[in-house]
């Protein structure tokens, strides 16, 4: 039995996740699944045991688990990235009735069971624990003889195998944009971005022009085009140009410096498109984004990952709204927010009476 209060995680290496009856300070029990999120939560522990991962629910339910483990591990897992701290990741928007929204997403961390890289998959080899690592072997006819070294978040796009001219990642939607966070195990993080679903239940064609801006001098590169051998058109990426060719021609002129530029996808009924930029910034950073043309794309979709399951919870945001893809220092982004019902409930956050609103972990912020 656990009670609320002030603490920080531990974290260790797991031999078997156990279910826990949490007691709230007002004496109420609540018995609840295993979720694995983030919490400043301390249940009581045997010896040599300590919590690994805690949800604080808006229904007054947390849900924790308790692992065997080394107690001298003690860091945040805010947005599982880096140690002590963290990196917390956000998308930020404006509603129809022009008010400001946003939501906290967990970074994926580790390929779905049904991923090629993936155990049993094998192209190029497995990822350790199936975490995405810094770089690794991909092949995109899965011949080992043509296995390339790409980043972390490539090999998580898994572009053109088994599905030709697609991302295989197992998160994509018909007919919308999903976008989402991915972090290796540098604690660097990837922004991917994947248009339709390979093989949908339509025979539709695809159209996306989309802006980005906002990381001047951070050297964040497009790490992947889908399809690049079909990226022909520089700094003449636009609309004009681009409808003089055949459908399934892409265009982007990306440039590094000035941390922006224009991005222009025609997909045919078989296929994805999509990117991945990366590595994202170490510092606080705001990629500001704008989809400035569409056709046959409904629905703009953000994906949160869900570690217990190793899959995702997808949410929508209004389509044709500018939207920030954003990441901050844990402390920075945490120490923002003003009051404790909204620290409380944000991901990687937790609430100090007389600190204010701290990162999950921080050692000396929350006695």
């Amino acid at each position: 039995v656990g009670s609320l209060a002030a603490g920080f995680l531990l974290v260790g290496a797991a031999v078997g996740p156990k279910r826990g009856t949490v007691t709230f300070l007002d004496g109420k029990p609540v018995d609840n699944e295993l979720l694995a999120q983030d919490f400043s939560f301390q249940p009581a522990l045997a010896q040599g045991e300590c919590v690994v991962s805690i949800r604080h629910r808006a229904d007054r339910s947390i849900t924790w688990m308790r692992t065997s483990c080394s107690l001298n591990a003690a860091y945040s897992v805010c947005a599982h990235t880096q140690p002590e701290y963290g990196f917390c990741y956000e998308v930020r928007w404006k509603d129809e009735k022009d008010r400001l929204r946003k939501r906290v997403l967990e970074p994926i961390t580790r390929f779905p069971s049904k991923h090629p890289k993936a155990s049993g998959k094998a192209v190029c080899g497995t990822a350790p624990l199936g975490f995405v690592p810094p770089q690794g072997g991909w092949s995109t006819t899965n011949d080992p003889s043509t296995c390339e070294m790409v980043s972390g978040g490539q090999l998580f796009y898994a572009y053109n195998y088994p599905e030709e001219f697609s991302s295989n990642t197992g998160f994509s939607h018909d007919n919308a944009v999903i976008m989402y966070f991915v972090v290796d195990t540098d604690y660097r993080g990837y922004w991917v971005v994947v248009l339709d679903k390979p093989g949908g239940p339509d025979s539709d064609r695809g159209e996306l022009e989309l802006h980005l801006d906002g990381l001047a001098g951070k050297d964040v590169q497009v790490l992947l085009m889908d399809d690049d051998s079909q990226a022909l058109f520089g700094d003449d990426c636009n609309l004009e140009n681009i409808a003089k060719t055949t459908h399934g021609v892409d265009c982007e002129n990306w440039d590094s410096l000035r941390g922006g530029g224009n991005f222009i996808w025609r997909w045919m009924p078989c296929c994805t498109d999509g990117l991945v930029l990366g590595r994202l910034p170490s510092d606080d950073f705001c990629l500001h984004g704008q989809i400035t043309h569409r056709h046959n794309v409904n629905d703009l979709i953000l994906a949160d990952f869900e570690p217990a399951s190793n899959g995702v919870k997808l949410s929508s945001i209004p389509v044709d709204s500018a939207f920030d893809v954003c990441g901050y220092k844990c402390p920075d982004f945490c120490s923002s927010i003003p009051h404790c019902g909204e620290c409380s409930l944000t991901p990687g956050c937790g609430w100090c009476p007389g600190y204010g609103c701290e990162p999950t972990g921080a050692k000396d912020g929350c006695p």
